[in-house]
């Protein structure tokens, strides 16, 4: 069994060798509204910029790294993302486009709008999903002026 020491450094290693964190993660990205993750081929983050992080309850986009959505605020939807996920990957779609209420890590259900789209190779294989997502405005919602406490 592995020491949690040996498994966390395992997880800062693979990050740093991640070819989408040294491609996507860049100035622009860390300073949008937007929030931005990708995933590798078994739905397993391997990336995200700070606004993502926040609402994930994380701090460092280290973090991220090996989690799945098992393992965030949205769990009890889970099932269904990652479904979503494993459509875009078998190729059986091409993007997910979906509305949506979420929980967050500050505990209220917040109205997202996310679009999903494969991470392709150089020779054209899905090896991710790349997604970007962003908050509703409650002017676009009004039975939801503001976060639901849940």
């Amino acid at each position: 069994m592995r020491s949690w020491r040996t498994t966390l450094l395992t997880r800062i290693d693979m990050y740093r060798r991640c070819p989408m964190n040294s491609t996507i993660n860049s100035p622009a990205l860390n300073s949008i509204n937007y929030r931005v993750f990708w995933k590798d081929r078994y739905s397993s983050y391997e990336g995200g910029n700070p606004a993502f992080l926040k609402d994930a309850g994380l701090e460092d986009s280290e973090q991220i790294v090996w989690l799945s959505d098992y393992d965030l605020p949205w769990k009890d939807h889970a099932d269904r993302i990652i479904r979503e996920d494993q459509e875009i990957m078998t190729g059986k779609i091409s993007k997910v486009m979906s509305t949506t209420l979420l929980p967050m890590a500050d505990d209220a259900l917040h109205l997202i709008h996310m679009q999903k789209y494969p991470i392709k190779t150089s020779h054209g294989l899905i090896r991710g999903i790349i997604c970007v997502y962003y908050e509703l405005s409650a002017d676009l919602c009004p039975t939801t002026p503001h976060p639901l406490k849940i």
